[in-house]
């Protein structure tokens, strides 16, 4: 039997963006690098989510179970586990770390179902995203809000083209990918969006923002709203002449901003 492992991170006290930021450099990082991790979990993927939290989902064989579960606790017990929605606080989600059931069947070999797409580009997407955590986090940021708002039609597919430079560039693990696996990432990037559901662009976004840009409105005013109630923050840094400049542009300025402030 094999089982899907979930958590959802967080801190006390937490502050928008930079305490994902920190959970993934200060935890999730050194645990995804650890020998004992890599070679007990079938796959794994991280993804940022409700600004102040970080979403941990590792696949495994039921023989590694407690190894597993011990070195994820080992990493993280510094850390508040959230398993409760905010957003629906009388709801527990499951994501609590509890071991799950799956029928997944652990192959790699295709990427043509939702089954392989969890086990091949959610790992593979996480790991380019731990390389541009390691790198220019913030140039990285800037280079998502400008693809979400720039690629044709409008953030909904990630051309290979226009991401593959940039991913050479920063992302050691993309480097190392050659040829048929390049393609079946490229496939899945887009994975899910002519069937309606969740593409794989998705998981970029978050790991990389900790929010998805394209929901233009929506995302631009939480992050207005936010970063008006920093403490730190003097208006009078915003200094992008709002009427004139791209909407790609002012979100990673603000996100970078947050960042940067407190």
């Amino acid at each position: 039997m094999n089982y899907f492992f979930k958590w959802q991170f967080t801190k006390e006290n937490p502050t928008p963006f930079k305490t994902q930021v920190e959970v993934i450099k200060d935890n999730l990082i050194p645990l995804s690098e650890d020998k004992i991790f890599q070679e007990k979990k079938f796959s794994f993927y991280i993804t940022k989510v409700y600004l102040t939290n970080v979403r941990l989902g590792v696949l495994v064989e039921e023989k590694n179970l407690k190894e597993l579960q011990d070195i994820v606790s080992k990493y993280t017990n510094s850390l508040k586990l959230n398993s409760i929605d905010p957003e629906k606080p009388m709801e527990n989600n499951g994501w609590d770390g509890s071991p799950q059931k799956t029928n997944f069947t652990f192959s790699k070999k295709c990427s043509d179902n939702t089954e392989i797409f969890y086990t091949n580009y959610l790992e593979s997407i996480t790991r380019i995203g731990i390389d541009l955590h390691k790198n220019d986090l913030h140039q990285a940021i800037s280079k998502a809000t400008e693809f979400a708002f720039t690629i044709k039609p409008i953030g909904n597919l990630i051309p290979r083209e226009t991401l593959d430079g940039y991913f050479r560039e920063v992302s050691e693990f993309y480097r190392n990918r050659k040829g048929d696996d390049l393609d079946i990432f490229w496939g899945d990037c887009g994975f899910g969006y002519l069937q309606g559901t969740t593409e794989g662009a998705h998981f970029y976004y978050n790991i990389v923002i900790g929010i998805d840009p394209r929901g233009q409105s929506s995302s631009f005013n939480v992050l207005l709203g936010l970063i008006s109630s920093l403490k730190n923050f003097n208006i009078d840094q915003l200094k992008i002449p709002l009427g004139d400049a791209k909407c790609s542009e002012i979100i990673s300025f603000i996100i970078n901003t947050i960042l940067k402030t407190n």
